[in-house]
């Protein structure tokens, strides 16, 4: 069947106005996608937008335009059938718990020659279209470093799922930091297309075109050759 998939789309290229469209992709996008400018260092891209992954007239209204931070806590645990939940592996990425401590995030900043020295705080300063995190602010007793782009947020915290979590401090009774705990969702960092909401897509009965135009705004199928 992959082969046969294969032989059918040989030469099959998506276009945005009229050049090669970049086709970004991640796991499973936790039932939101992300702009593209909010994960990495570039400008934005017209076919890289995020938007809900699933019917659209089955989105909650309040989710239809992304997802604010107040927002956050209610689309976690909001029951709307995205793409990305309905498969093999899609319920374990969709929605995940982990935590982590001061210790490995310090441990990470230190090997990037950003050592706050022992962390007091954590503040969340900018999410972005999905509710991923964009920047956050440790602030410690030598220092407040301001950490930049989702992936190097998922690493500070000993490589979390993904950017879109909520985050819980737990503290000692003297009111140092104990524990770190996340709730989240989704699995990559959530720009393009989602795998597992492909493979939800597909299990519907829908086709290739059908998943690319979802996932990729305003883009143009073409034959090369």
């Amino acid at each position: 069947s992959t082969t046969k998939a294969v032989k059918a789309t040989r030469g099959m290229v998506m276009f945005v106005d009229g050049a090669i469209a970049q086709a970004f992709y991640s796991s499973n996008s936790g039932g939101m996608t992300e702009h593209n400018e909010n994960v990495w260092d570039m400008g934005a891209r017209k076919h890289l937008r995020g938007k809900p992954d699933g019917p659209k007239a089955q989105v909650p209204e309040q989710f239809r335009d992304g997802v604010s931070e107040d927002e956050l806590d209610a689309f976690l645990v909001s029951p709307f059938p995205s793409y990305s939940l309905k498969t093999p592996k899609g319920s374990r990425l969709y929605r995940w718990k982990d935590t982590a401590t001061p210790k490995e995030a310090r441990a990470w900043l230190k090997e990037n020659r950003r050592d706050p020295g022992p962390i007091r705080d954590v503040r969340i300063l900018e999410r972005g279209f999905s509710g991923r995190v964009v920047t956050l602010e440790v602030v410690g007793d030598h220092a407040t470093i301001v950490v930049e782009r989702e992936l190097n947020v998922r690493r500070m915290f000993g490589n979390l799922k993904s950017g879109l979590f909520l985050m819980d401090i737990e503290r000692h009774p003297n009111g140092l930091i104990k524990r770190f705990s996340f709730s989240g969702g989704g699995f990559g960092h959530g720009v393009g297309m989602s795998q597992s909401g492909a493979i939800g897509m597909a299990a519907k009965g829908q086709g290739h075109e059908d998943i690319l135009m979802h996932y990729y705004s305003g883009i143009v199928l073409g034959r090369l050759y």
